[in-house]
């Protein structure tokens, strides 16, 4: 049943974001990564901001993988 529910929510932020550019910051690990990895899909804009660009091209590169299209500042 919780796994259910937890299903619905992602469903709605996954829907709420193919109608707007999502900013992350931290988005080259952790938390940001994950969040940018997980709303990834056709449609979704991320503006992925974080200061090792390193790690944020591969993020992005999972993202783009995902359909999303990923645009990248990095900076300290």
């Amino acid at each position: 049943m919780h796994d259910q529910a937890l299903s619905c929510k992602e469903d709605w932020l996954k829907e709420r974001a193919l109608r707007h550019n999502i900013l992350i910051t931290g988005a080259s690990q952790g938390l940001g990564a994950a969040l940018a990895l997980g709303l990834a899909a056709k449609g979704v804009r991320l503006i992925l901001w974080a200061r090792d660009e390193e790690k944020l091209q591969a993020v992005a590169g999972g993202c783009r993988e995902k359909g999303a299209e990923a645009e990248i500042v990095a900076f300290d």
